[in-house]
């Protein structure tokens, strides 16, 4: 996900160019892959760096909270970032156009991953979940587990009433 913009520093400030991206597997950090990216971004050379905006779409694969199986999400992430050159001053490292010029987007599109990805994802809107006794998954069937709603608190009175 680096983007050669040697050529768009070349041309006159106001100049801007699109890139389309249509990426299959992408790895963004050593704990975060996405199946796919695609979107649109529009790049414009300013006198500080390079103004990165669009959308992009990322599929990810999360797990359900219920079930744990996976579900497939696709994650809307809007960047509008200033990439300035190595020697202009600011505090983000992320936002730099390299030595060979160029941008970095995983850094940012991971953060942005993250900051996007829902809570809690439900396989489906009535998923039954896990047993909390067995463990087994609920949606494929019931298990066989003899389960006694008893408040912990009140079992002393049910050993009064037996």
């Amino acid at each position: 996900m680096r983007l050669d913009v040697t050529q768009l520093l070349r041309e006159p400030i106001g100049t801007h160019t699109t890139v389309e991206f249509s990426l299959g597997f992408q790895r963004l950090s050593d704990e975060l892959s996405v199946q796919a990216v695609r979107g649109r971004l529009i790049l414009l050379h300013e006198n500080k760096g390079i103004l990165v905006q669009g959308l992009l779409l990322v599929d990810i694969e999360l797990e359900c909270s219920r079930c744990l199986s996976p579900v497939a999400n696709t994650i809307e992430v809007e960047l509008d970032d200033l990439f300035r050159l190595a020697n202009s001053p600011g505090d983000d490292q992320n936002l730099i156009i390299g030595s060979d010029h160029n941008l970095d987007l995983r850094p940012v599109l991971r953060d942005l991953v993250i900051v996007s990805t829902p809570m809690h994802v439900l396989c489906k809107p009535d998923c039954a979940g896990l047993c909390p006794n067995c463990g087994k998954n609920l949606n494929e069937g019931s298990c066989d587990c003899q389960v006694e709603d008893i408040d912990p608190r009140l079992a002393a009175l049910k050993a009064l009433i037996e």
